[in-house]
């Protein structure tokens, strides 16, 4: 059945502005704030009781801090890749800005769809995206940014499509402001060039925090605030992946002729207060608990 899209508006609405926490880790933008209320809470919550990074992840960690992104390089197997472009050609996607058109095939989206989402649900049933968002690797860097253990609290993977003549929603310029600490895994499942539509992050943008507020940003407006110097176009292949702390200003260009696959984990402090999570009965899960709670029955 076809979501009322005017049911689906006043319900996210009601999401948004009724999560007090969310709203209020929104509102204080100010660095120093933010990190002295964070600080606060990181009280409450558990650490491992060592944790000792290699050189590659004291390299991830300093570049995340610094510049905003970490470059991971090639990460995944063209087997792997193959593996999952076939686990999810298998599943249906929708529109997560007209919730009313229902479920469709990627072959067969609605020619008004500019990004075609998998349901979450189904991405945790498939064993090796839950491994990818447990490397032990990745979770050792969250855990020395987050400065706890980390939360997963997001696993999404979408199709970015052709053509359309203006860009819409995420493909302008943004800020996440999800929680009081947090930073994104992405990984490409698709060849990525210009014509691709190929994620776009502002270097050190992570690192400025007055005087702007959260809405959309033209490509003008963000090369007067930050220099075209530090806009980078990440052009790769398949199976190339990159941390980023998406508190920078960022975006997915609008592909020209080509539509491009993508895998994203975001690791946060905790939840995310508009995400509605439903867990996922996994016998045997092998991981950390804490950290997969949100998702993991």
């Amino acid at each position: 059945m076809m979501a009322n899209p005017r049911i689906h508006w006043i319900k996210t609405r009601i999401m948004i502005y009724g999560n007090i926490p969310y709203q209020m880790q929104r509102i204080i933008r100010w660095l120093p704030l933010r990190n002295f209320v964070y600080n606060m809470l990181l009280l409450t919550k558990p650490k491992s009781e060592k944790l000792n990074l290699s050189d590659k992840e004291q390299g991830l960690l300093k570049d995340l801090q610094t510049d905003g992104i970490a470059p991971l390089g090639q990460y995944l197997s063209s087997e792997k890749v193959q593996f999952l472009r076939q686990e999810l050609d298998k599943l249906k996607c929708t529109d997560r800005f007209r919730p009313h058109l229902g479920d469709f095939a990627i072959d067969n989206h609605p020619a008004e769809t500019h990004v075609a989402d998998f349901k979450t649900e189904d991405l945790l049933r498939i064993p090796l995206i839950m491994d990818l968002a447990n490397d032990p690797e990745i979770l050792k860097v969250a855990e020395a940014f987050m400065g706890c253990k980390p939360t997963i609290s997001n696993i999404q993977s979408w199709w970015s499509l052709c053509g359309h003549d203006q860009p819409e929603q995420a493909e302008f310029f943004h800020r996440d402001v999800d929680d009081w600490r947090f930073f994104k895994f992405f990984i490409y499942l698709t060849d990525v060039d210009d014509n691709a539509g190929p994620h776009v992050f502002v270097k050190g943008s992570q690192g400025v925090h007055t005087g702007i507020p959260i809405r959309r940003y033209s490509d003008q407006e963000v090369i007067d605030l930050f220099g075209k110097e530090n806009v980078m176009h990440i052009h790769a292949t398949a199976g190339t992946a990159f941390l980023e702390n998406t508190f920078g200003f960022h975006k997915g260009q609008l592909p020209k002729s080509k539509r491009r696959l993508l895998l994203q984990f975001q690791y946060s402090y905790g939840g995310i207060g508009i995400i509605d999570y439903k867990k996922v009965k996994i016998s045997d899960y092998p991981y950390d608990k804490y950290v997969g709670r949100l998702y993991v029955a």
